[in-house]
């Protein structure tokens, strides 16, 4: 049905944001983290979107990568999970934190999640765990690139200007798959003031 949506964000709420497009304003549902990363009200966007349809309801999830979107329909492909369990166990664990967490077999880390419960946790590593193993490259690449965007991110909010930053970032690109969010910032900044 549909894939994405680009329009102009026109308004932000708690677990939600509208795209108009088209004179049609979209509710979707976002992972709450998304907050901070969205633009500023009245800028374009491009929502990568779950159409979930039942009888009683028609609702939106938004994504803004593939790679989260992917990740999305994997979790709701496990029996008996749901979108809303879904899009929590993605806030509250993140794309990075919960691809471990199925590899790894912490069930425990999943378990915390509000709505899931030990049988689900165990259901959702048994039914995902071979799937991230044979994506485990692909899931490893996107999860290398989020970090660098995070460390970016961060270091502009830091008020480093974008020339400081990609060199900066073109020599920490290759200890991203090592190193935690915190050590490569650590690494940005040591290279920035080096310069």
């Amino acid at each position: 049905m549909f894939y994405y949506i680009k329009g102009e964000l026109s308004e932000i709420e708690k677990d939600f944001i509208v795209v108009e497009s088209n004179g049609i304003g979209y509710k979707i549902f976002v992972p709450p983290f998304y907050i901070s990363k969205l633009p500023f009200i009245g800028e374009q966007i491009k929502v990568y979107i779950y159409y979930f349809l039942r009888e009683d309801n028609l609702t939106l999830y938004g994504f803004l990568t593939k790679e989260e979107l992917n990740l999305f329909e994997e979790l709701i492909s496990v029996s008996g999970l749901g979108p809303k369990i879904s899009l929590n166990l993605i806030s509250n664990l993140g794309v990075e934190g919960l691809i471990k967490a199925v590899i790894n077999s912490e069930s425990e880390v999943i378990e915390k999640i509000p709505g899931v419960g030990k049988k689900t946790a165990g259901r959702i590593i048994v039914e995902l765990k071979d799937k991230f193993k044979k994506r485990g490259l692909s899931y490893s690449i996107f999860l290398e690139d989020q970090k660098i965007k995070d460390v970016e991110e961060a270091l502009m909010a830091l008020g480093y200007n974008q020339k400081e930053i990609t060199k900066a970032l073109d020599k920490i690109k290759s200890k991203a798959k090592d190193c935690s969010l915190e050590e490569l910032i650590k690494l940005a900044l040591s290279s920035i003031k080096e310069e």
